[in-house]
């Protein structure tokens, strides 16, 4: 399974999803006219799409080390996504689909 991430702030994502949902599912729309600008970026794993998300692997100079802090201190709190009960679940599902 490849994971995706949309460029920009994670709070944009989040609301933009959100919107969606409201205005009658215009997600895969969405995802698809970002895939075209080539605003879509793949990643093999959740981990390192969720340290792209914060900005570890493309920011420069201060901001770099914002996010590492960013990063650490909400791993360390455990509020990312890789930690999360919803990921563990999905994940179990998604390998229960493979052995099928």
């Amino acid at each position: 399974m490849r994971w995706m991430s949309r460029q920009g702030s994670k709070e944009g994502r989040q609301s933009g999803t959100r919107r969606n949902r409201l205005e009658g599912g215009k997600g895969n729309e969405t995802y698809k006219e970002a895939k075209k600008r080539g605003e879509v970026v793949g990643f093999k794993s959740a981990k390192r799409a969720e340290k792209f998300a914060y900005g570890k692997k493309w920011k420069e100079g201060e901001d770099k080390k914002a996010a590492n802090k960013a990063y650490r201190e909400d791993k360390k709190a455990g509020k990312l996504y890789t930690q999360s009960e919803q990921f563990k679940a999905d994940k179990k599902r998604i390998r229960a689909s493979r052995k099928k």
